[in-house]
């Protein structure tokens, strides 16, 4: 039994190594540095926006109107998408923070639970139709009335009273 035991865990006959396995998967892969992939496209969508705008505005009011006012205009959302990029509370991100947010003004406070109302089904529905017999051509039989069920019942006890029909 020892035997058996020890050529189990020697390593050069198993044919496979053993491999870790890791245990976070949901820490997000590392781009460039500390930044992760959806912060460089944050930072990308938010920069590419600010650029287009600070360019259009640079050809509306030409080199002379640029003022600090214009310029802090066209900084604006590549701050708001920094911000949703980088900015983090008790380790929740503020895209995450806002979405919880309006999850909460959109969802009721109290909930109450109630059955599910689905949807009733008739088994009637469900049943398969008879087979048609030969006897769908005839007449159907009557069922006796109570009057000739009593005429067949009520037949005289004495032997020599007659048989009423």
């Amino acid at each position: 039994m020892e035997n058996r035991l020890i050529f189990w865990y020697n390593k050069e006959i198993m044919p496979i190594e053993a491999v870790k396995i890791p245990q976070n998967v949901y820490i997000e892969d590392r781009i460039i540095g500390p930044i992760t992939l959806k912060q460089l496209v944050l930072c990308v969508i938010g920069g590419g926006i600010s650029y287009a705008l600070w360019t259009g505005l640079s050809k509306a009011y030409g080199d002379q109107g640029l003022s600090i006012f214009l310029i802090v205009i066209s900084l604006i959302p590549a701050v708001i998408f920094i911000a949703f990029a980088f900015i983090k509370i008790y380790g929740l991100s503020l895209m995450r923070i806002c979405l919880l947010s309006l999850e909460k003004m959109i969802k009721p406070t109290i909930r109450v639970w109630t059955p599910r109302t689905g949807v009733k089904i008739s088994y009637d529905m469900y049943t398969k139709a008879k087979k048609k017999t030969e006897d769908d051509g005839l007449e159907k039989k009557k069922k006796p009335t109570a009057e000739e069920l009593s005429s067949l019942l009520d037949v005289p006890t004495s032997p020599s009273s007659p048989v009423q029909s």
